[in-house]
């Protein structure tokens, strides 16, 4: 069974998506991290395929979601 950060990575991969490296997200990221929100590369690659129009905004938020459960171990409730 393929994971979730797998499926994303590798529909990244085939449109040549990064995360993003500027100042902009350099910030965001540690604006986040001093609020407590932990994100972590495959959030960001999300975020990343929404923005180009590579992905629906719900299809953004379903990965989200999956993957953030696949990381607590929460299962597919």
């Amino acid at each position: 069974m393929t994971s979730v950060a797998d499926e994303v990575k590798s529909l990244a991969g085939r449109y040549g998506i990064v995360p993003r490296t500027d100042e902009a997200a350099f910030l965001a990221r540690h604006v986040n991290r001093i609020e407590g929100v932990e994100g972590d590369e495959v959030l960001e690659l999300i975020a990343e395929l929404v923005i180009r129009g590579r992905l629906t905004k719900e299809e953004g938020y379903r990965l989200g979601l999956a993957h953030s459960r696949e990381r607590h171990g929460l299962g597919d409730e």
